[in-house]
């Protein structure tokens, strides 16, 4: 079940109302009431009750023939609450099909008056299926793996796996980083969150370094475009254009690591004729691998030797490496995914009237270096 906006004004401390029958004095802030509950189990004959993801605040039907909003001390004792509750209704009806909805007057709380009054809210409850998710019960085929890079705190970066077992409480996947103890998951407040540890990951906690845009619950990492990055200067989440995420499918991780155990640690280039492209390249192992083709270096000069998405293979610059476009220096004819080109015909990059142009070069080749 989740809760939809409605709600006007934020009170930042509850105040003390002294000895009211029937009510309690809890903390509940009222921005804190939007969020996704969950039904917890009951007992035969008593009303559910409905608990916040990740915080102590309960939905539940108190003794004066209302649903309200508390913690978890009224909740117990189905004391009615004095910040969110509902219009008057029947034993047995749920609070998604209540349309009237009341918020403590601001002017109550300002003046301290003693017995609390309530205005309309124009709030609503939505009903939410325990099966968003089961759309993509293949997530493996999908998003094994998720990529991400360019966040300015680099504790984010990296690659998080898909683990086998699903969240219990909404069955929502959860990947976790290769190499430090975070995780990418899906919070409470419809979001995915990247740099949270377990704790959060259990209890939707709307915290990590880096966050998505809000979206529906079924969406994976890789299909969200906007990215928000946790900051000390300005005390919350700003945009983040330079952030890439993106989804590495089954398949593909598995032919990415099978590609980068077969690569050999150091390849020959020769025949070229701008002698810059000649030399040794090395492997490059990423800090996340293998969840990339593999690559491979020139120590003394920026020259890479990379496989573009069209099949070929490229000699060029770090620029169109990190792009994965076609580079200003070498191109082999079309290989398949993950094999070095060591049979290909190669093209050379030349300028012909300020037109640039691939020709083939019939001298050079690739060698597995000894």
């Amino acid at each position: 079940m989740r809760v939809l906006g409605g709600v006007s004004g934020c009170v930042e401390s509850c105040p003390v109302f002294g000895r009211v029958p029937c009510y309690t004095c809890d903390k509940l802030r009222i921005s804190e009431v939007n969020a996704l509950y969950d039904l917890l189990t009951s007992e035969d004959g008593q009303a559910p009750k409905f608990r916040q993801r990740g915080k102590d605040v309960w939905l539940y039907y108190a003794i004066d023939g209302r649903w309200h909003f508390g913690g978890g001390s009224a909740a117990a004792q189905n004391l009615p609450g004095h910040r969110f509750r509902s219009g008057e209704c029947k034993v047995g009806t749920l609070p998604v099909d209540i349309s009237s909805w009341e918020v403590r007057d601001m002017r109550d709380l300002r003046s301290g008056s003693k017995r609390p009054s309530f205005t309309a809210s124009s709030a609503r409850l939505v009903r939410l299926a325990s099966d968003d998710w089961s759309w993509c019960k293949d997530v493996w085929s999908a998003a094994a793996a998720v990529e991400i890079s360019g966040a300015r705190c680099g504790d984010a970066n990296g690659c998080y796996e898909l683990q086998h077992c699903r969240r219990e409480s909404d069955g929502s996947p959860v990947f976790k980083h290769r190499t430090a103890k975070c995780w990418l998951y899906f919070a409470s407040d419809r979001r995915w969150y990247a740099g949270g540890d377990a704790d959060d990951m259990n209890l939707w906690a709307s915290r990590g370094l880096l966050r998505s845009s809000t979206c529906a619950a079924g969406t994976l990492p890789g299909e969200i475009d906007a990215w928000e990055e946790k900051s000390s200067l300005y005390g919350g989440y700003v945009r983040t254009k330079a952030c890439r995420v993106s989804s590495i499918p089954g398949p593909e991780l598995r032919i990415c690591k099978a590609a980068v155990i077969a690569a050999p640690a150091a390849v020959q280039v020769s025949g070229a004729a701008a002698d810059n492209w000649n030399g040794t390249y090395f492997r490059q192992v990423h800090s996340s691998c293998p969840t990339r083709l593999p690559t491979f270096c020139k120590t003394e000069a920026d020259a890479w030797l990379y496989q573009c998405d069209d099949g070929r293979w490229y000699v060029g610059q770090k620029k169109h490496k990190d792009k994965r476009c076609a580079g200003r220096g070498l191109r082999s004819s079309v290989c398949d995914v993950g094999v070095l080109p060591f049979l290909a015909a190669w093209d050379e990059h030349r300028w012909r009237y300020t037109m640039p142009l691939f020709e083939p070069a019939k001298h050079v080749k690739l060698l597995l270096e000894d």
